[in-house]
């Protein structure tokens, strides 16, 4: 937990530690949630879900006192998690531009 304290407190080389250590689930659970929208996902779009993700991730950190505790397996279950909603997300906002479009 103190890779999160460190990024809540805005420590570059440790933001790269994180990232290099968590980036594997985030793009595993963003794929396993977009594979079926192949056709409407982008390798762009992947990156923007990634994007928003590590976005959301710093201010839930930083707005939640729960992530200064907690085991490592605790916190690879919320990044995913939120892996999984920020894709979720992305795909509920592409399907309602898709219906304005039309």
């Amino acid at each position: 937990m103190a890779l999160v304290r460190s990024l809540i407190a805005d420590d570059r080389e440790r933001g790269v530690s994180f990232n290099t250590r968590y980036s594997r689930l985030v793009l595993s659970t963003i794929s396993r949630v977009t594979a079926r929208f192949s056709a409407v996902v982008s390798q762009e779009d992947m990156r923007e879900i990634y994007a928003t993700f590590c976005v959301q991730l710093l201010a839930t950190i930083r707005s939640s006192c729960a992530a200064s505790t907690g085991t490592r397996q605790q916190a690879e279950h919320v990044v995913g998690l939120l892996a999984s909603h920020t894709a979720y997300d992305f795909l509920r906002g592409a399907r309602r531009n898709l219906a304005v479009q039309r």
